[in-house]
């Protein structure tokens, strides 16, 4: 995974296949695998933490709600209803948040 040209970074994560990066201004990049989706992350904008699992990345809002890219199979990105959320995890073939309330 190249990433020497990333700058301004506050976070990254690292799937199997696939690195992401989360910048000051609360953009997301990625770079890698991409044959499930996962690095489709360019117009993801207020974002204040990430997570890179197996063939997906997550990305928790500003707003407490989660977005998501990638493989589906197991509905790991099913996460448009979450709100209220304050932390996000990926890994293998799932996410876990967790809620403020």
């Amino acid at each position: 995974c190249n990433v020497t040209d990333w700058k301004n970074m506050i976070a990254i994560s690292a799937g199997v296949f696939h690195t992401v990066g989360l910048k000051k201004d609360g953009t997301v990049v990625a770079v890698g695998s991409n044959d499930h989706g996962q690095c489709n992350v360019k117009n993801w904008k207020d974002i204040i933490v990430i997570s890179a699992g197996f063939g997906h990345t997550v990305g928790l809002k500003k707003d407490g709600t989660v977005v998501a890219v990638g493989w589906n199979l197991f509905n790991q990105c099913n996460v448009t209803d979450w709100k209220d959320i304050i932390a996000i995890s990926a890994y293998d073939e799932h996410t876990v948040a967790l809620k403020s309330k």
